[in-house]
């Protein structure tokens, strides 16, 4: 291998390494003898710095840490051949032994090249079942309906309420103000007729069309509420004639 290779070789490499970075001494003497002992601990170190590739390493039954460099090489050399389907130039007896310098710094390239290609996958993968699961989450949620807004407004229409905040959760669902009135079915007399008073006083800022919708609704409940003891029926507003009884 001539000198320019080599340093051309370790160019590249010394570029990998500040990507990955790598934070271990880097013998640049013995990558360029070719010392297995110069090589294993950048590859042992591209390959177990990166919790996912690490994690899905073990779950495939690869442990990379804690071995003999035969070991580490045996199971390196498995793990470029099922996991990367990438096949070595040297043999791992070759790896093992003294020389074979540019093919040991090309190999190490290549790790890493793959490494940062998986790594880049896995997170796109990560980022997609994000989405998904988010996506699925939001479909999953019923989308909120007028009853459930015209609900929570009415709950807040007590007596002596607040006019402002009243107002405010009026308009919210003005786009279904009839809805009010059904929520104040079944309540008590005095509270019906104060409640729907204040409905009344806030459906003036709606269309005309809505208004007379909503008026309508509160005259039906009006008659369906009236006091049976004393025999009063309601008239609609818009109609109702005030009779006095001759003195």
């Amino acid at each position: 291998m001539s000198t320019a290779d080599l340093h051309g070789g370790l160019q590249k490499l010394e570029a990998f390494l500040r990507t990955i970075k790598f934070t271990g001494p880097v013998d640049y003497n013995g990558l360029s003898q070719g010392d297995p002992s110069a090589v294993l601990p950048i590859l042992s170190f591209s390959l177990t710095t990166f919790p996912p590739l690490n994690e899905q390493l073990m779950a495939s039954g690869f442990e990379l840490t804690g071995k003999t460099d035969l070991r580490f090489t045996e199971t390196l050399f498995k793990v470029l051949r099922d996991i990367f389907h990438y096949k070595p130039t040297l043999t791992k007896e070759q790896f093992l032994k003294f020389g074979f310098s540019q093919r040991k710094i090309s190999l190490i390239c290549d790790v890493i090249d793959l490494v940062l290609q998986k790594k880049r996958q896995m997170k796109k993968t990560k980022v997609k079942h994000t989405r998904a699961s988010k996506d699925s989450k939001e479909e999953r949620r019923p989308p909120p309906t007028d009853a459930d807004t015209v609900s929570e407004m009415a709950s807040g229409l007590a007596i002596g309420g607040n006019p402002s905040t009243n107002a405010k959760r009026f308009q919210a669902c003005s786009h279904s103000p009839e809805a009010v009135v059904t929520e104040l079915t079944g309540w008590n007399w005095t509270d019906v007729e104060r409640r729907l008073s204040a409905v009344e006083a806030q459906v003036q800022s709606l269309p005309v069309v809505h208004r007379l919708n909503v008026l309508e609704k509160r005259l039906e409940e009006l008659e369906k509420q009236r006091d049976p003891e004393k025999g009063i029926e309601l008239q609609p507003k818009d109609n109702l004639t005030h009779e006095k009884s001759p003195s």
